[in-house]
């Protein structure tokens, strides 16, 4: 389709614009992660000697128990601040997907669920009919059309092959006949025999 159409030049830019705003994001995710890393792994080094400095200045001079009961303490101390930098790192990592999947769950449901049929679409008991699709169908509720002025039968028996482009629209002609696409004005209508779920 950006062959055909002689859109290299307009793809390669939207893709450049795309790509240098991801590369902002990930040289700015780095440089957190490496002042947070280096922070963890100078801790206990710096919590080792803030706690002589403080012991000498209220106790003054440290003898050498005392030194050894901090660099066993701190010891301990590096391993949970070591820890803390990794599973800091993790939830900085874990952030972009978990809003990706809290924006999806977010989403409306489909229009069809189970064991509800949606006002739209007619479902016939018998096991004969035509399977018919009139109207305009859009992916959400009040979105843009993506099938417009469809008027479609095929009846019981007919083999039927949905050919067409990338993006044509064979995928949501299939939904709209499964009743997962929303009726666009001034309205679509599905009729859906048994025989054909």
């Amino acid at each position: 389709m950006v062959k055909s159409y002689a859109w290299e030049s307009i793809a390669e830019s939207r893709v450049t614009r795309v790509r240098e705003e991801e590369l902002g994001a990930l040289k700015s995710y780095c440089g957190y992660l490496g002042c947070l890393v280096g922070a963890a792994v100078q801790m206990p080094s710096l919590l080792l000697l803030s706690a002589l400095a403080g012991h000498c200045y209220l106790y003054g001079a440290a003898d050498v128990e005392v030194v050894f009961v901090c660099l066993q303490v701190l010891s301990v101390l590096r391993n949970t601040v070591h820890q803390l930098a990794a599973s800091s790192a993790q939830l900085v990592a874990a952030r972009p997907p978990l809003r990706r999947l809290e924006n999806f769950l977010k989403e409306p449901e489909a229009p069809r669920l189970p064991g509800r049929v949606p006002d739209w679409v007619e479902m016939w008991p018998e096991r004969s009919g035509v399977l018919r699709i009139q109207g305009n169908f859009a992916w959400n509720a009040g979105g843009t059309i993506a099938l417009h002025n469809l008027s479609l039968e095929v009846p019981q028996g007919k083999l039927v092959a949905v050919v067409g482009e990338v993006g044509a629209g064979k995928s949501a002609l299939l939904l709209a006949a499964l009743g997962e696409l929303f009726p666009a004005r001034p309205g679509g209508r599905v009729s859906v025999p048994i025989l054909v779920h």
